[in-house]
């Protein structure tokens, strides 16, 4: 029993400090100027971006007008009632006034690693090489993962200072999601 109480209070100290890195690395931002910008997705409600969506849009909207990037990719997945998060975003980003030529779609986007995946592909189409991806604090260590295992060399990040009460929780889940990332099968292996 003893040694039960060891190994999980041994884990509990690995989760609470590898989520204290995950938040103090991701509340900073690593900007320069590159290729494109990526607002990760999130749930939407009768056509508008949730709040938490929202300030992830006029983050990557503010990076846009002081001009780190010439496009934004925004992706997100098609939610179980069949909202498309990515048209949604779209229509945020238009509705501010962007012109359409900048905002790239992705509607397959359902979690980070298709987000990746997508963003990849988009850079190779069109010999690009560097991206800001733009997500919650917590959230920004794994995408930065999840481009570099798909071949992005580049990843700068960004968040938006908006925060909740379930941040609370969501910081310790994305260690999980961390190491699920780095221990999945290399895209290029068919991963």
């Amino acid at each position: 029993m003893r040694r039960l109480l060891r190994v999980l209070f041994a884990g509990a100290l690995f989760l609470a400090g590898a989520a204290a890195s995950v938040t103090l690395i991701g509340a900073q931002p690593y900007l320069e100027h590159a290729d494109a910008i990526v607002v990760l997705g999130n749930t939407v409600h009768h056509g508008k971006p949730s709040p938490r969506l929202a300030a992830r849009l006029q983050e990557s909207e503010r990076l846009w007008r002081a001009g780190y990037a010439p496009v934004i990719i925004v992706s997100g997945g098609i939610e179980r009632d069949g909202e498309d998060e990515g048209q949604v975003m779209r229509a945020a980003l238009l509705a501010h006034h962007l012109p359409d030529s900048v905002i790239v779609t992705d509607s397959q986007g359902r979690d980070t690693w298709e987000t990746a995946r997508f963003t990849s592909r988009w850079l190779t189409e069109h010999h690009a090489h560097s991206v800001i991806a733009v997500s919650q604090y917590f959230h920004l260590v794994r995408c930065q993962i999840a481009l570099r295992r798909f071949g992005v060399p580049i990843v700068y990040r960004s968040g938006p200072k908006y925060f909740e009460w379930r941040d609370v929780y969501s910081a310790p889940r994305e260690v999980i999601g961390l190491l699920q990332y780095t221990t999945r099968r290399s895209p290029r292996a068919g991963g």
